[in-house]
Order: C-alpha cells, then sequence, then structure tokens
C-alpha cells in the first residue's frame, strides 16, 4: 500500500521513510498485531484445467484465468470474505478478515454456491465460445485461527488446523459440490440444507472428520446470545410466583428457597433485581450477593457485598443491636465483622455458616429478609454450602433466598434444592414475541435519550424493517437482543444478524476504535473488575498519571457502548458489563500476547508489594524462585471432638486425623508486605507458565516463571490450610504441585488438604506414593511428615508409630516448623495417654499447644485443647482442680470459639458427671453435640455421644447409654474410624454386662436383670480380646477388657479363669497413673471376690476402689463403692462400717 505523506499527500512506497515529493519525514506504521478469531476458510480449485490449457493458447488461457479470479473474487467479497490468495488455478479466502461478522459461515457458504454458479455461466459461455468448458470443487471450514496482516496492503496470513480441513475438504469434492465441515454445518444449520457424507480422514487430525455436502441456502442463521442491561420487560407470571412465595414465608415464619433457573441472558438478573425492589418496597429488608466465575479470593468473599448492605455504614453497632450482647453474640459479630470487611471470616466455614445463622435469624425476627444470590453457577463449594446451610438450618423467622443460576448448575450439584421441604425451582423462560419488541423499543429509546440526539429515531427505523426476523432469531432472550440492537446503534447491517454470543461480540470489538479494543483486552487479562491504572501497566506506562488520564476518553467510549460499567465502590473500580464481553477480548490475543501480559501484571504487583511500580523477572525470580516449604505436614488436619476417646470405663486417647470440615476462605491472608495476594499474583504467573506450555515454547524463563507460580500458589495454599479454608487451600495446592519446581512437601500438604475434605482414599494415596518417592530420594524430612499421617491413617503400615512422630518431631524442629512440632508432640502425648501416662502426656501436650499458638493453627489448637481435657479427666489430677483447669482453657485459648469449647466440653461433662452433677453434664454435652452439628462437624457427633453415654451410665440411666453406644458403634463403623469404634463396642459390651445383672450385689444397678445382655457382652469382647496383642500399648482398654472377661468367667463359675483375666487387668491398671482406671478394676475384683463367695476379699476391693475414688473427687464412684460395701457387710456379723466411715469422707 502506499505511504501517503501527511504534509504533501503524495504517494509513496510503504517502507519509504521520508516523502520522495517534499522529504517530510514518514511515519512508517506499525504492522496489525495478530489475533486469535473465527474465520471460515473457503478453499477453490478448478476441475478440468488440463483439458482447458490443452484447447487454448497461452494467452487466451491467461485472460480465461484472469476473469476466472474476478469472479471468484466478486463473489467472495460480496458477501465480505477476504481473497487470502490465488495460487495457480486455486483461490483461498477467509470469512472473519479483518473483521467478524456473527454470520461469516452463512456468509461463505452463500459465497460458495454463488461461485458454482458464476463458473456455470462462465463455463456454458466457454463452451459456446471455445467448446471446452471447467468446473470448480469447493471445501469450506469454520474454526479459530492466528490472522496477521491487513488485506488492505495486500498481506493477510490465517493459520491453523481450519486451513488445513478446508483444503482437504475441497481435494474430496466431486466437481460442482461444496463439501462443508461440521463447525460450519453447526453455525450455519438454520439457513441451509446439506445432506451427511462418508468422514473424510485428514493426515495430522485425529479420528474421522465429518462432511456434508452443501445443497442449498435456504434462510438466515439463528440468533446468538447476549446478557441484557437494559429495564425488566413483563416477566409477569415468574414475578407472580415470587410475591406468592414471599406472600407464604411471611405468614408462615420459615426459610424458602428459590432458585430461578435461566440460560445465559434470559434475563434472571433483571427479574431478580425487579422482585428485589418490590420485596423492599413492600417492607421486607433486602440485600443482594453476586458470585464471580473468576479471582483469588476464598470461596465466601461474595457473601461481604451482602453482608455490608444488611449491616450498613456502622456495622458494629449494627451487629450489637441486632445481636444483643453476650457470649453467642460476641463470637458472631467476630466472624460477620472480619467477612464484611474484608471477604473472608478467618475461620472455618462451618463458624462463618452458623454466625450468618445467627444473623440472618436476628435479622428476619424483625422484619421479613429476602436474601438474593446470583450467578450461583460460578459459586465454589464452600459458597453453595453456605447456601444450603441457611436454608436448612434459619428456622421460625420469615427468610426467602433467591438464587439465580444458569443450568450448569444442576451440572455441579444435581440435588441442589432437592430434599427439603421449602425449597422451589423456577425456569425463567424466553420472552415472547410482543414483549421482545417492546424490549428493543426500550433499548432505542434508552440510547436516544442517552445520546441526547436522533440516534434512537434512526435505529427505530433501522430495525423496524426486519424486526419480527430480528425478534425470531433472538428466540426471546433479552442478552442476545441488547447485543443485537447495540450493533445496529453502531451502523451495523440488518441483515448479517449475530450467529451466537461469540460472533456477536466478537463483530462488535472488530468495530471498536483500535485503542478501545486494545483496552479492553489488557482489562480482559486483569480479570472482571479493573482499574484505569491496571491497564496502564499493560499499556507501557505503569505508574504514569498522564497515561490514566489519557485513557479516560476511551473508557467513557466503552461505558456509552455498555462493554464496561462502573463498578459499585466508590474507588473507581470498573468491571465488564459482560463476562462474556472479557472472554473474547481476552481469547482474541494470541496466546503468547496473553503469556507476556500475565508475567508482566504479576511483576506489577510483586513490585508494588515491594513499594516499587514494578519489578523485573530477574528480580521476581530472586525474591520467589522456589516454592516455600508447606510447614503443614506433620500430621492430619484439624484434630477435634470427633477424635477425643470413648467413655464408658478407662479409655484410652485416640490419635487424630484429617476432620474433613469444608472450612472458610483464609488464603488472602496470605499476602506479600504490600498486601497483595499470594492467590493473585500466582494465578497471573501459572497462566503465563501455562500459555506458553500450550506453545511449546518452554524455555528457562518460561520454567522460571512456572516456578514462581507454582512458590506463589504454594504460600496461599498452605495459609488457607492452616486457616481451614479446605477446599481453597485443596485448590492452590492442586495447581501449584502441577507446576515446575513442587517439592514433595507440597503434595503431603496437598493429601492433608484432601484428608481433611473427605477424601481419605486419594489422600492415603498419595501419601504412600510421596512416602515411596521420598525414601527413594532419600528425603527424609518429606518422608518422616508421611510417615506421621500414615501411622493413623493405615496403621499396618508402620510398626512403631511412636518413633515416627520423635523422627518427625525431629525434622520439623530442624526445619523450625511449629505447627509440625505441634502435631508431632500431639501424636506423642496421645502415645503416653494410650500408656495411660496422662500426666506425663500433659506436659507433651502444653509444648503442642503453644507450637499450635506460634503456627497460628487454631483448628489444632482446639484438638490440643480436647486432648489436655482427656488428660485431666482421666488422669491424677482431682476433679475440682480439673474443671478449674477446663475453665481456664476455655477462658485462655480461642476464647469464644465454639469449636474449641466443644472438645474441652466433652471430657469436662463426664467430670461433671463425677461430681454428681448430671444436668450440668447433659447441658454441656448437648451444646456440644449442637456445635459440632451446627458446624457441619457430622463425623465428631457419634464420639461425642461416648460422653453422653458415659454419663448416664454415672446417672445409673443404663438403658439411655446402651441406646447411644449402639448408634454411635453403627455410625464410627460407617466412617471407618476402627478406633473409635472399638471403644464404643467396649463400652456397649461393658453397659451390656451391668444391665445383665449377672453378678449384681445387691443394688449396684438400677433396674431389672437382663441375662441376655451377658451374652452379648462375651460375644461383643471376644474380637476385642483376641486383638488385646496388638493393643499392648493401651493398658486402659487391657484393664477394661480383662475386667469384664472375669467377671463373666466367675459367673459361669471358672473360677481359673476369673483368677487369670483379673491378674491381667490388675497389672495393667497398676501400670497407669489413672485412679478411674484402677478404681474400676477394683469395682471388678469385688465382683468377682463375691460371685466366688470371697466377701472378705470383695470388702477389701471396694475399700480400695473407694480409696481410688476419693482421690480422684469422683463422688459418685465413691457412693458406689461404699453402696456396694455396705450390701456386703450387711451378711456378716461386725460393727464395721462403710469403707472411709472411721475417717470421714476422704475426696
Amino acid at each position: 500500500m502506499d505511504n501517503q505523506c501527511p504534509e504533501c499527500g503524495a504517494p509513496n512506497s510503504a517502507d519509504a521513510r521520508f516523502c520522495s515529493s517534499c522529504g517530510q519525514r514518514l511515519t512508517v506504521a506499525a504492522p496489525p498485531p495478530e489475533t486469535r478469531r473465527t474465520v471460515t476458510v473457503v478453499f477453490c480449485d478448478m476441475v478440468g484445467s488440463t483439458a482447458l490449457s490443452e484447447r487454448l493458447d497461452a494467452e487466451a488461457l491467461r485472460h480465461v484465468l484472469l476473469r476466472y479470479y474476478a469472479l471468484m473474487r466478486g463473489c467472495l467479497e460480496r458477501y465480505g470474505g477476504t481473497v487470502e490468495k490465488f495460487i495457480g488455478d486455486a483461490v483461498m479466502a477467509v470469512f472473519g478478515v479483518p473483521a467478524v461478522h456473527e454470520d461469516d459461515a452463512l456468509r461463505a457458504c452463500r459465497a460458495a454456491l454463488d461461485m458454482l454458479e458464476a463458473v456455470a455461466a462462465f463455463g456454458d459461455e466457454l463452451e459456446r465460445e471455445v467448446g471446452t468448458r471447467f468446473a470448480v470443487r469447493i471445501g469450506v471450514h469454520t474454526g479459530e485461527v492466528v490472522a496477521s496482516g491487513s488485506p488492505s496492503d495486500g498481506h493477510t496470513l490465517v493459520s491453523g488446523e481450519v486451513v488445513n480441513i478446508a483444503a482437504r475438504l475441497e481435494q474430496h469434492a466431486p466437481a460442482g459440490q461444496v463439501l462443508i465441515g461440521a463447525a460450519t454445518r453447526r453455525l450455519a444449520a438454520a439457513a441451509i440444507e446439506a445432506d451427511p457424507l462418508e468422514p473424510i480422514t485428514v493426515k495430522g487430525i485425529a479420528g474421522p472428520v465429518p462432511v456434508w455436502s452443501l445443497r442449498s441456502v435456504v434462510s438466515d442463521t439463528q440468533d446468538p446470545d447476549r446478557r441484557s442491561t437494559t429495564a425488566l420487560v413483563d416477566r409477569s407470571d415468574e414475578l407472580t410466583q415470587l410475591r406468592l412465595v414471599l406472600g407464604r414465608v411471611e405468614r408462615g415464619r420459615n426459610c424458602h428457597l428459590v432458585t430461578l433457573f435461566g440460560d445465559p441472558g434470559v434475563g434472571k438478573t433483571r427479574l431478580l433485581r425487579a422482585f428485589a425492589e418490590e420485596a423492599g418496597g413492600r417492607g421486607a429488608q433486602v440485600a443482594g450477593a453476586r458470585c464471580l466465575p473468576y479471582g483469588s479470593v476464598g470461596g465466601l468473599a461474595p457473601l461481604a457485598g451482602l453482608l455490608n448492605t444488611l449491616l450498613g455504614e456502622s456495622p458494629r453497632d449494627r451487629l450489637a443491636t441486632v445481636l444483643g450482647t453476650g457470649e453467642t453474640a460476641a463470637t458472631a459479630s467476630a466472624v460477620l465483622l472480619r467477612l464484611a470487611g474484608t471477604g473472608v471470616s478467618g475461620t472455618t466455614l462451618e463458624e462463618t455458616c452458623w454466625a450468618l445463622q445467627h444473623l440472618f435469624t436476628a435479622l428476619a425476627g424483625h422484619r421479613p429478609l429476602v436474601a438474593v444470590v446470583d450467578d450461583l453457577q460460578w459459586a465454589n463449594r464452600d459458597l453453595l454450602a453456605a447456601v444450603d446451610h441457611l436454608a436448612d438450618w434459619v428456622q421460625g423467622v420469615p427468610l426467602l433466598l433467591v438464587c439465580g443460576a444458569r443450568p450448569e448448575l444442576l451440572d455441579q450439584r444435581t440435588s441442589w434444592g432437592s430434599g427439603k421441604l421449602h425449597a422451589t425451582s423456577l425456569v425463567v423462560p424466553p420472552l415472547a414475541p410482543d414483549d421482545c419488541r417492546e424490549l428493543v423499543s426500550a433499548l432505542v429509546t434508552a440510547d436516544a435519550v442517552s445520546e441526547g440526539g436522533d440516534f434512537g429515531e434512526d435505529v427505530v427505523g433501522h430495525a423496524t424493517m426486519d424486526l419480527d426476523r430480528l425478534v425470531a432469531r433472538s428466540e426471546g432472550n433479552p442478552l442476545f437482543l441488547t447485543q443485537i440492537t447495540g450493533m445496529l446503534r453502531e451502523g451495523g447491517d440488518a441483515e448479517r444478524m449475530p450467529l451466537s454470543v461469540r460472533a456477536v461480540i466478537e463483530a462488535r470489538l472488530d468495530r471498536l476504535a483500535p485503542e478501545e479494543r486494545a483496552v479492553l483486552e489488557a482489562a480482559a487479562v486483569i480479570g472482571t473488575d479493573f482499574t484505569t491504572a491496571n491497564v496502564a501497566v499493560l499499556r507501557d506506562r505503569p505508574g504514569d498519571a498522564a497515561a490514566s488520564l489519557e485513557l479516560e476518553p476511551v473508557i467513557r467510549a466503552l461505558l456509552r457502548r455498555r462493554l464496561v460499567e462502573a463498578g459499585n465502590e466508590p474507588n473507581g473500580r470498573l468491571r465488564f458489563a459482560s463476562q462474556l464481553v472479557r472472554d473474547v477480548a481476552y481469547e482474541r490475543m494470541p496466546k503468547l500476547v496473553r503469556a507476556g501480559r500475565h508475567e508482566r501484571f504479576a511483576e506489577h504487583l510483586e513490585g508494588l508489594a515491594a513499594g516499587q511500580p514494578s519489578v523485573s523477572g530477574s528480580a521476581a525470580a530472586t525474591a520467589f524462585g522456589a516454592p516455600p516449604d508447606a510447614g503443614v505436614t506433620a500430621g492430619p488436619q484439624g484434630s477435634s471432638a470427633g477424635h477425643l476417646p470413648g467413655a464408658a470405663g478407662a479409655l484410652d486417647a485416640v490419635p487424630p486425623r484429617g476432620d474433613g470440615q469444608p472450612g472458610i476462605p483464609g488464603a488472602v491472608g496470605a499476602a506479600l508486605p504490600g498486601g497483595i495476594p499470594h492467590a493473585e499474583i500466582g494465578t497471573h504467573m501459572e497462566q503465563a507458565y501455562r500459555l506458553r506450555l500450550e506453545l511449546g515454547s518452554i524455555d528457562s524463563g518460561a520454567r522460571d516463571v512456572g516456578v514462581r507460580a507454582a512458590g506463589h500458589l504454594a504460600k496461599a495454599g498452605t495459609t488457607a490450610l492452616r486457616q481451614g479454608d479446605i477446599g481453597w487451600a485443596e485448590e492452590l495446592l492442586a495447581r501449584a504441585i502441577a507446576l515446575p519446581g513442587a517439592g514433595l512437601d507440597l503434595r503431603v500438604a496437598h493429601a492433608e488438604a484432601r484428608l481433611a475434605s473427605g477424601d481419605t482414599e486419594d489422600a492415603v494415596a498419595e501419601l504412600l506414593a510421596v512416602l515411596e518417592e521420598a525414601r527413594g530420594t532419600g528425603d527424609r524430612a518429606t518422608a518422616a511428615r508421611a510417615r506421621l499421617q500414615l501411622a493413623y491413617l493405615v496403621p499396618e503400615t508402620d510398626p512403631d508409630p511412636t518413633a515416627t512422630a520423635q523422627e518427625a518431631l525431629e525434622v520439623c524442629t530442624a526445619d523450625d516448623d511449629p505447627l509440625g512440632r505441634a502435631r508431632a508432640l500431639l501424636r506423642l502425648g496421645q502415645h503416653q495417654q494410650g500408656l495411660g501416662q496422662y500426666a506425663e502426656a500433659a506436659g507433651y501436650l502444653h509444648e503442642a499447644l503453644d507450637q499450635s499458638v506460634r503456627a497460628g493453627a487454631e483448628l489444632d489448637q482446639a484438638g490440643i485443647l480436647g486432648a489436655l481435657a482427656v488428660s485431666l479427666w482421666l488422669g491424677p489430677e482431682p476433679t475440682p482442680a480439673a474443671l478449674r483447669r477446663c475453665r481456664e482453657f476455655m477462658g485462655g485459648h480461642l476464647a469464644g470459639r465454639r469449636l474449641a469449647r466443644a472438645t474441652i466440653s466433652c471430657p469436662m461433662a463426664v467430670l461433671l458427671a463425677m461430681r454428681g452433677r448430671f444436668d450440668d453434664a447433659r447441658s454441656r454435652l448437648a451444646d456440644a453435640e449442637q456445635t459440632l452439628t451446627d458446624l457441619g462437624h457430622l463425623f465428631a457427633v457419634p464420639a461425642t455421644r461416648l460422653f453422653t453415654a458415659a454419663t448416664e451410665v454415672l446417672a445409673d440411666r443404663l438403658p439411655e447409654a446402651e441406646s447411644l453406644l449402639r448408634g454411635a458403634a453403627e455410625d464410627l463403623d460407617r466412617l471407618g474410624d476402627r478406633q473409635l469404634h472399638a471403644n464404643a463396642v467396649r463400652d456397649l459390651a461393658r453397659v451390656l454386662l451391668l444391665r445383665s445383672g449377672a453378678d449384681r450385689i445387691a443394688a449396684d444397678t438400677a433396674g431389672p436383670a437382663d441375662p441376655a445382655s451377658a451374652e452379648e457382652c462375651r460375644r461383643l469382647i471376644a474380637p476385642l480380646l483376641a486383638a488385646l496383642s496388638e493393643e499392648q500399648s493401651r493398658p486402659g482398654a487391657a484393664a477394661d477388657l480383662h475386667g469384664m472377661q472375669a467377671r463373666l468367667a466367675a459367673v459361669h463359675g471358672d473360677a481359673a479363669a476369673a483368677e487369670h483375666h483379673l491378674t491381667l487387668a490388675e497389672q495393667a491398671s497398676r501400670s497407669t497413673d489413672s485412679p478411674v482406671c484402677r478404681a474400676g478394676v477394683d469395682i471388678d475384683r469385688a465382683h468377682v471376690a463375691a460371685v466366688l463367695g470371697r466377701t472378705e476379699d470383695a470388702l477389701d476391693a471396694l475399700h480400695s476402689a473407694r480409696d481410688g475414688f476419693a482421690a480422684k473427687g469422683h463422688l459418685v464412684g465413691i457412693r458406689r463403692a461404699e453402696t456396694l460395701w455396705a450390701a456386703l457387710d450387711s451378711d456378716r456379723s461386725g460393727p464395721a462400717g462403710p469403707p472411709g466411715s472411721d475417717g470421714g469422707s476422704r475426696e
């Protein structure tokens, strides 16, 4: 193309630097940038050209070919095609370069059929003149290409698989026919008639390529879709249904979940907005949240906007007014304020859900509350769980939860809304034709008002010509109509209506000024939300205030075109008006360009964190060159009350395991000094690396980007894991370990996240794989951490778990890993509890607590506090002092946190029962079980019932205890917790023995005797006794089992067996420091002696038992020993009173 001089207007060659006429310096235009776009490629070749050349003179042949070229070019350009090249007698053309049209596939089909007709007519002419003719064959295919150059300078180039397939289709086409590929047929299906043929094989293409023979074009294509941003049109039926549901909610004072399903752009958002405004007008409180498909924050961040609406400008005061004062209100307020202020709550998902439930219940108690959550198909599982929790657990108040979602939500959650008594699903249908016409009128009227000119009249006149066709193509989708009308507003041809959402948006983007398009593309790299300053970074002028000012007119133009819109925040943030616009703008850029921009923006964020506008790649590589130590690899995530020990006798503590709670967002806390989240930087670098990987362009620099991405994602993921945001942690860590440079330590952390999310099988498989690889490479540290996890999950893999814990402790100490130390110390402490050395265990546990506090691991702190309470319950500490210490734990660590309160309350309740305070004990246990249920720790509820059963045994309510234990044993078996299941079975056997009355001494237990229970007791303990060889490190269990077996043997008259088992029980109990365990064996010894007729021995045993109970401060035990002593003593002569009566009560 000539390079025209701006001074004198003279033409110059394209590469000229100075004007040949006046000498003015010329600016060489930059070549058009490469773009990725969807195009339709046409290949056409002559059939019979050899025969034609034989019949014609070379000069005549040239004239024929030139005319043929002109005919073909005319047919192609008539429909907007661009001839890329003529090669001999072949033609290649592209539809979609330089500008995409929504109906490019149809245009290509029309042009191809016109080419056949033109060649046929030219052939008739040739046959009349020279007695010969020729034909053509044509192939048409649609797909994505990379396009460069400009047809205006005669240099265009498209490359991609679509070009190869189109050429092969042409080669397979018979003379005078057009073959089209699957994509072309699909896009033009509503407007063409085509016959299927046998698929063809194309070299380099996997699988056969479907082919159709094009017969005719019968009509225009169907309409694409696009989200409407105008006022609501009609929807009276849907609004009526929503009004009826709200009325039922108000009258019945209940919670109801309504989900509006509809295709993209059908008008869900407008319908939700209209209903919310109407509900607010009739006195309801209304708040809304919108889920975003992208971002680097945790799962519940969308709820921050909802809370801010509800709480207003003074959230703390508002919460105090709504929730009142007290411990529960303070706990809930703390969670809600963090969530409203930062988008993350800093605690578990379960506690966040509980706090939201508490607030919604309180708010709706005063006035009906309508909470709207839009675009739910983009919600992660944490947000879906939160909405589901509110729908299930808010009761007795008028709360209406209204969600908008695409049908894809049901792909993620097939059971969404099902199984609920108060849930409704509504489908939002397309608009009726009359409503579509009304919407078009509203769109052009709004444009006329906003533009302040006669634009509205022009568009109305233009659109009216084809309004019926436009409405038919729209399929009643308001989004489609909005986009189509926007194109008409910008001069689009009414005959060329959009084919699909992508085609509509590509066409609109191609009509923008180059700078407008460039701004959208830069913004698309940043994300759905962006600022002008962000865009300036990717426009080569980071930190330049003037650059931002220069962009303002461009931003205003994009706002006017409704491609972007202002955010709600008063900080100048902008957002794409449609996610679809953002996606297309992003995908238009070549992958290498995207990769470079992602890397640049990530380095800019790193620079902001460092107090600089940007940093170079080498500087960033130095700062973030490798993944950090996961630091969360010494034990299963989150020990909890779910793994406190069983409780009918002298029971042992049980090592913790991953508790599976979903957690709440915490990864935002993993930020660089400037407050920039690691997840955001890591995501941009990850994209940069993966795009280069897709291109096969992985050199040392690209690999370095991948390593840096892994480092940021690992830091964010491990922080999320520490804070209990399990779902977010699992996602981040999975992405980190898929990148180069990720070590085995990250795989251990990922396994922990999977374990905590309930994916035990896969977590174990990953840990076993890591262990094998670590051993093979000599990685002692990682091997120790993996073994510490596996020691509990798969006991048969580790014959010496104590040595494993000790090794892990040494490794974590050397690595300065406080959380790893905490978990290793907890495991060592629990081993001492298993040995019955509760006082010694407390030393390990206190040190573990200090380390968990240092690590900021709240879930681990709760588990360790529960383990300390177990030592206070079963250890030598007298009950008054033990209860005092439990209260100190509650007030001093995680004060007000419900999970910690629950873990401590379970052993504490049994301590209260020992003092005879059964109502207090039951109240605490009920609260603990409710807390665990509220927080979603359903796996922990069966273990809580073991403590409740222990309380009922002490209260002589054996039927209640039996029922609790049977249910707990069944649940624990289902959950696969072998150790706790064994505890539940052993406790059940003890209750059955007591109920049997087989060796009852007078009134030592309440209720009638049940001989059948003795046989069931024998059956239950038999396998447990057989397994005792594997439980030699658990003397408490051994003492309990041998004590029961001794009593059963005595009842059956087998004195030798009774003495044998009694001796074993005593040996086991004396090896512990538990007065409860030793006194329990003394009670068993008394029963055996009484049954065998050795009354004096029985009395001695009861005296010893009474002393043991007194040392513990176990008032119920003291009374029981004295009652049994009195019953036996009444049968013999002598003035001696009950044990201890001569010296007073000895607590």
